[in-house]
């Protein structure tokens, strides 16, 4: 069932494929259709602060003509009103009469006051009339000037405006083409996505019918698993069933174990009985030195018989464990095997390897707070360095593994006195077994 589903849907792969990719092209046709429909409104917002700024330059120029046009109107006032003052001085001059010939000509002292009378008046006329003229002229001179300046800053504004309105009609211009270019690209691109609108619609309908096809065949498998399914519960159950018989079957024999451990519970208090007198045999032996020696290795062949027959059951006997590793755990089986040589090792086996571990290179085994079994032991490695190895399991029986383990270790160091002792009886120089060794082979009880 699964196989047939991965080929459907590596064959439906490749046209969703296509419609994604279709989706993805109509999507940048339609950003570009926003991004040139922005432009436009920017160069639209653009052009209409160009029009506002020609507006404006237009309201400056017609203020600027209006105040030339005041200026020009009033130097032609001044001018009207210089030509018209020089107009009534030349006539106040022509209007002045004339002195007036003398009526007698005997009467010459009279004749001589009304000369001297005349040419005095003439003269002070003259004076006056050629201040007049000259005040005329500075005057003339100074508007002149004015209006010669005014000419020329009306004629550098007018040049100015020429060329500003120049510019507005070339910026105008371009604005305007860009304009036109912009609505040729916005038409271009609005056939462009009605012609894709119609191609992906007919292709969106296409792949609907497509979808809808493999819709009803995955509902076909759909109920084909379901039909499996529930065939498969039906035997899970029948398991189920079969399980809780043998749970029944397990927990009539743990109560069985527990009918044993208690007789186990029983066999140990005897054996601890047993140890307590042969304590109190040894504190009352050691009184004498000589005595001690001899109840000494009396005391290690009772202890001996005692572990061989407490390690002689725990020899040969697999306690199953589970190995802890940081990514995965290892189902394995401890085994404590003795050579011919009287030598003990413990064996740790799983599916894939097997380690023997020598007990002179084990160097703590103990039960962490957790439950955990700790072992710390060494292992020769490639280049003959010891490599020493920290391992934690979980093992099912760890009190009798102990229990087993530290028995062993008793037997292996009460057998070391037990050498040494004789050694002692054929070297008297060496000292006999003293109180502190025989608490430390105690320890291990």
């Amino acid at each position: 069932m699964s196989s047939t589903t991965k080929d459907d849907t590596s064959e439906s792969s490749p046209p969703q494929n296509k419609l994604a990719i279709a989706q993805k092209k109509l999507k940048v046709l339609k950003n570009a259709l926003k991004s040139e429909r922005e432009e436009r409104k920017n160069v639209e917002s653009q052009l209409e602060a160009v029009i506002k700024s020609m507006e404006q330059l237009k309201n400056v120029i017609s203020e600027k003509e209006n105040k030339f046009l005041q200026l020009y109107q009033e130097n032609a006032n001044l001018q009207e009103a210089l030509l018209r003052e020089t107009k009534g001085t030349t006539s106040t001059v022509k209007k002045q009469p004339l002195a007036k010939p003398p009526l007698f000509v005997g009467n010459n002292s009279q004749k001589g006051k009304s000369e001297t009378s005349s040419s005095a008046s003439s003269d002070i006329v003259n004076l006056q009339q050629s201040e007049a003229m000259e005040l005329l002229q500075q005057k003339c001179k100074g508007y002149e000037e004015q209006l010669l300046k005014n000419d020329e800053l009306f004629k550098q504004q007018n040049y100015q405006i020429e060329q500003s309105k120049i510019e507005i009609h070339n910026l105008q211009q371009l604005f305007e083409q860009r304009l036109q270019e912009i609505n040729e690209e916005r038409n271009h691109f609005e056939q462009e996505l009605k012609v894709k609108e119609k191609e992906w619609n007919f292709k969106f309908q296409e792949k609907d019918a497509e979808i809808k096809k493999l819709n009803q065949e995955f509902e076909k498998k759909i109920t084909a698993i379901q039909e499996d399914n529930q065939q498969t519960l039906a035997q899970l159950n029948l398991e189920l069933d079969k399980n809780l018989r043998t749970g029944e079957f397990i927990d009539s024999l743990n109560e069985k174990i527990a009918t044993l451990e208690k007789e186990l519970q029983r066999g140990e208090d005897e054996i601890k009985l047993r140890k307590e007198v042969i304590d109190s045999m040894s504190n009352s032996l050691m009184k004498h030195e000589r005595e001690s020696g001899e109840l000494a290795q009396k005391l290690s062949m009772m202890k001996n018989q005692i572990l061989e027959q407490q390690v002689g059951s725990g020899i040969g006997k697999k306690f199953a464990a589970v190995k802890l590793g940081r990514l995965n755990k290892k189902t394995v089986s401890f085994e404590f095997v003795e050579d011919k040589t009287d030598d003990f090792y413990l064996i740790i086996d799983s599916k894939t390897s097997e380690i023997s571990v020598n007990f002179d290179n084990i160097d703590e085994v103990q039960e962490t707070k957790d439950g955990k079994l700790n072992i710390l032991y060494f292992i020769p490695g490639d280049s003959g360095n010891m490599l020493k190895r920290n391992e934690n399991y979980e093992c099912f029986e760890i009190e009798e593994f102990l229990k087993v383990y530290t028995n062993i270790k008793a037997s292996l160091i009460l057998k070391n006195q037990h050498k040494i002792q004789k050694q002692n009886t054929f070297n008297p120089q060496t000292k006999p077994l003293t109180p502190s060794m025989s608490k430390n082979t105690r320890k291990f009880f």
